[in-house]
C-alpha cells in the first residue's frame, strides 16, 4: 500500500478570556504522530494562524522546531 504522512492535530483548546474548562486557562494545540515507527523532525515546518487586533485581521507564522517521537505528542500552549 501507499504510505502517508501520520501526522496530525490531535486536539485544540482555544478559551475566551474568562474560559476555563477542565482546569485549563491556556490555549493550545496538541499534534500527534500517529506512525509507530517513524519519529518526524518539525524543522522547517509552520503553523500558520490568525489572530484579531481590533478590527483588524493579523496571520501568524509560528516556526516548529524539535522531533515528535514516533506514537509521541507535542504541545504547542497559548499564552
Amino acid at each position: 500500500g501507499v504510505n502517508s504522512d501520520r501526522l496530525k492535530i490531535g486536539s485544540i483548546y482555544a478559551p475566551f478570556k474568562e474560559d476555563i474548562i477542565h482546569g485549563c486557562s491556556h490555549a493550545f494545540i496538541e499534534l500527534e504522530n500517529t506512525d509507530p515507527n517513524n519519529s518526524y523532525n518539525l524543522n522547517g515546518f509552520y503553523l500558520y494562524f490568525t489572530h484579531m487586533i481590533g478590527t483588524e485581521v493579523e496571520l501568524l507564522k509560528l516556526p516548529l522546531t524539535g522531533v515528535i517521537e514516533a506514537g509521541g505528542t507535542y504541545l504547542i500552549r497559548g499564552k
